[in-house]
Formats: C-alpha cells, sequence, structure tokens
C-alpha cells in the first residue's frame, strides 16, 4: 500500500472518530455546521495527498541512493 493511501485511510478513520464523539460544530453553527466541516476536510485530505506524494518520492530517492552505497 502506498504511502499516501495509508495516511489517507488514517485520517478518514479519526476524522470519523472525531465527528462521532465531539458534536460540537452541530451545536455551535446549527444547519450550517457542514461547511466548516467540509472545509476542514478538504484541507486534511489535501495535506495527505501532499505530504504522501513528498513521501513516496522521498522513498524511490532513498532506495537509489541505498543501492548506490551498497555497489
Amino acid at each position: 500500500m502506498r504511502p499516501a493511501a495509508l495516511l489517507f485511510s488514517s485520517l478518514r478513520w479519526v476524522f470519523s472518530l472525531y465527528l462521532e464523539n465531539f458534536p460540537i460544530y452541530q451545536t455551535i453553527y446549527g444547519a450550517v455546521s457542514a461547511v466548516p466541516i467540509f472545509v476542514v476536510w478538504m484541507y486534511l485530505s489535501w495535506a495527505m495527498v501532499l505530504i504522501g506524494a513528498v513521501v513516496t518520492a522521498s522513498l524511490s530517492e532513498w532506495q537509489d541512493m541505498t543501492i548506490a552505497d551498497r555497489g
């Protein structure tokens, strides 16, 4: 499994736990609570995509360095 997919799956699980256990947004914002939740979800999911891309690119460079060190 790719690092980005693993991070995204973990984020989805943590975010769902947060929404289930901390319904404070519904109390504060009422019917409009979906908007800030959606914005936070978009921010976190794009952050995980970008972090996963950086990790994936770094892994290939790290793998090339270890092969060069052995040779």
